[in-house]
């Protein structure tokens, strides 16, 4: 007997039926019936696409120095890392644990340095407080990528 899983994508039925169906990257991962019935999916419930996870670490790099956020924090910090947070949870007031941190930028002078984006193996697309979430910019641009992906 085989498993049966609901597919998790950021596209809409719009996007979709504009594709003709869902690109293999676009899938952000596989959610197990009750999870979707439940309204809540866990790291249990939830099984990640490692294409998608390489695409939306692609965008970050390619995009992320464009975000103001970041930009703000490569001022405001001047030599260092420049972490990009999952927007899942509200803004920490303590250490953000290593599954809410995509990845991170090197900063020098108070810029961003372009290809110094350092992606974080720890990084959970859904962790318990729920799948990802990106700040608005970045999730622009991903969507972008995943409306022009071909099918496969």
């Amino acid at each position: 007997m085989t498993e049966s899983f609901n597919v998790f994508t950021l596209l809409g039925p719009r996007d979709i039926e504009h594709l003709g169906g869902i690109p293999s990257k676009a899938i952000v991962g596989l959610v197990s019936p009750e999870a979707t019935a439940a309204g809540r999916i866990t790291p249990s419930t939830f099984r990640p696409n490692p294409a998608f996870a390489d695409l939306l670490h692609s965008v970050i790099e390619r995009w992320g120095p464009e975000s103001q956020s970041l930009q703000d924090e490569a001022h405001r910090v001047v030599e260092g890392r420049i972490f990009v947070i999952d927007r899942r949870r509200p803004k920490p007031t303590v250490e953000v644990p290593p599954e809410d941190i995509l990845g991170y930028f090197e900063a020098k002078g108070g810029r961003l340095l372009p290809n110094s984006y350092h992606r974080n193996r720890d990084y959970l697309l859904v962790s318990e407080h729920g799948p990802f979430r990106l700040d608005e910019p970045l999730l622009a641009r991903l969507l972008d990528v995943l409306r022009s992906l071909p099918l496969e």
